[in-house]
């Protein structure tokens, strides 16, 4: 869906450069882009099965974390599969 530039740009925004109105939708849609603007890497570099096996690992034990506050700073062992 194209964006209907004339409705979020200023008026003077047809005095702007033409790189300023560009087709997201054609954006996103480029294979090698990396985008920068909210600091997620590509879907590629996410570690889902490490994740996976993180939450496993946490709910395993959920019987002894869930009956007390737990540590202060979060369960160590998800905090370490994070961290790594």
């Amino acid at each position: 869906m194209p964006i209907a530039w004339e409705r979020v740009l200023a008026k003077r925004a047809p005095f702007l450069h033409s790189y300023v109105k560009v087709d997201l939708d054609a954006v996103w849609e480029t294979p090698d882009l990396i985008f920068f603007g909210d600091g997620a890497p590509s879907k590629q570099q996410v570690p889902v099965q490490r994740l996976r096996q993180a939450h496993a690992d946490a709910w395993e034990e959920a019987s002894e974390i869930l009956s007390s506050y737990g540590e202060p700073h979060g369960y160590l062992p998800l905090r370490e599969a994070i961290a790594e």
